[in-house]
């Protein structure tokens, strides 16, 4: 049987431990920093091989004088209790 499973509104983990804290900024053991990939999102990822990607955004640019980043961000995200998102 496998550690995970799926529901329409759920998704369910098996952890052999449980984390030392829950607030991502101050994850600091491995079962946190699992459980907070799968809960939290942020604008750029790193992929397998160590590449930082575009995860939560669809575009990005830098302004002419390099001071100011400009995000687009994907369309119809929602905050965790169903809101959508605005920026």
């Amino acid at each position: 049987m496998l550690p995970w499973t799926v529901s329409a509104t759920s998704l369910k983990v098996q952890f052999s431990s449980e984390p030392t804290r829950y607030d991502p900024l101050f994850i600091e053991d491995g079962t946190g920093i699992r459980l907070a990939a799968n809960v939290f999102a942020t604008p750029f990822e790193y992929d397998g091989a160590g590449t930082l990607k575009p995860a939560l955004i669809k575009e990005f640019r830098f302004t002419s004088d390099h001071r100011k980043m400009v995000l687009r961000f994907r369309d119809h995200l929602k905050w965790s209790d169903g809101v959508p998102f605005h920026a």
